[in-house]
């Protein structure tokens, strides 16, 4: 069977050469396109990543290069199965990586405010699911920086921007609306700017660069069975990969939990990179909490989302203090 859907892509005489280019036979394609940089057509054990355009040809390139560094590293993620240049598919070079089974923990979550994760996962398994990803994280985190391939170790805009965020310069104004947001001193915001100082210390490592819901696969059982779409890795700062502003909509239906999240997700990374002079999960929690409070205190807040994301953001610097 094939999926109608494919021949927004591949005209019949291009699929017919798909098929037999990659040997596939007779077997099953399906059609994914909620990328925002590629296509994927999905066999019963293979994804075929194929970028929309031009703009998205970096990435994969970037992805290759990451599968490739991850490889006999034990980390959760696809094997690179074979790649191809052929002007009769797509003008685009094309690869095959091996299939993750499961469906992503966001699959089932909605891409608007409202209940989110909480129709897809109870809050025994998102605490479940954050003990195993951070014990994921720090796999990949442990990976020397000097064997991962010379083009990840490119810096990136993304990546460079997130890590000057824990520079003093940034923090201090964050900890400072922040503190006002919350009806706080300035007292509290130069205690912050202290507490933060280790964050700033960290070294680089080899991080995913866009890890969220629907990224992180899981099966039946609400238990992880991999990590994909790493066309945003490369070296960068560790929090880069504990973002939940990353997630979209459906982690924010457990906002009122992110203490007992975040402990999980640090506590079981922390563990898993046996200490490395990490700090406390709290410092981690401290430093999302309030920049995510900077930033949404000065949005208007006319629409229900912002408005909701501000109260709860102050109610979560209203306990730290």
């Amino acid at each position: 069977m094939t999926d109608d859907r494919i021949h927004a892509v591949l005209t019949a005489p291009q699929l017919a050469r798909f098929r037999e280019l990659c040997q596939l036979g007779d077997a099953d394609l399906t059609a994914d396109f909620s990328g925002w940089n590629r296509h994927v057509i999905l066999s019963p054990d293979s994804a075929f990543l194929f970028p929309r355009h031009q703009d998205g040809v970096p990435g994969l390139i970037r992805e290759q290069a990451a599968l490739q560094s991850l490889k006999d590293h034990g980390t959760p993620a696809p094997q690179i199965l074979g790649s191809w240049q052929d002007d009769g598919i797509s003008p685009y070079a094309f690869v095959r990586i091996s299939r993750i089974p499961g469906d992503p923990l966001g699959h089932h979550s909605p891409r608007t405010p409202g209940e989110g994760l909480r129709h897809c996962v109870s809050l025994d398994q998102i605490v479940t699911i954050m003990r195993e990803l951070g014990a994921a994280i720090a796999i990949w985190h442990h990976i020397d920086t000097n064997q991962i391939d010379i083009q990840l170790r490119k810096s990136t805009t993304d990546l460079d921007n997130f890590a000057t965020g824990f520079d003093h310069a940034a923090i201090t104004p964050a900890a400072g609306r922040a503190a006002a947001a919350a009806g706080l001193t300035s007292d509290h915001a130069r205690r912050w700017v202290e507490l933060l100082q280790p964050l700033a210390a960290l070294a680089k490592v080899f991080v995913h660069g866009d890890l969220h819901q629907s990224q992180i696969m899981i099966d039946d059982t609400r238990k992880i069975t991999g990590i994909i779409d790493w066309e945003h890795a490369g070296i960068g700062h560790p929090l880069k990969d504990f973002d939940f502003g990353e997630w979209g909509f459906g982690i924010f239906a457990w906002e009122e939990h992110f203490a007992t999240l975040r402990q999980q997700l640090w506590n079981s990374y922390r563990d898993s990179r046996q200490g490395r002079d990490l700090p406390d999960w709290r410092t981690m929690h401290l430093y999302f909490s309030i920049t995510e409070l900077a930033y949404f205190s000065q949005e208007s807040g006319n629409d229900p989302w912002t408005a909701q994301r501000q109260r709860h953001a102050r109610a979560l610097v209203a306990e730290l203090a």
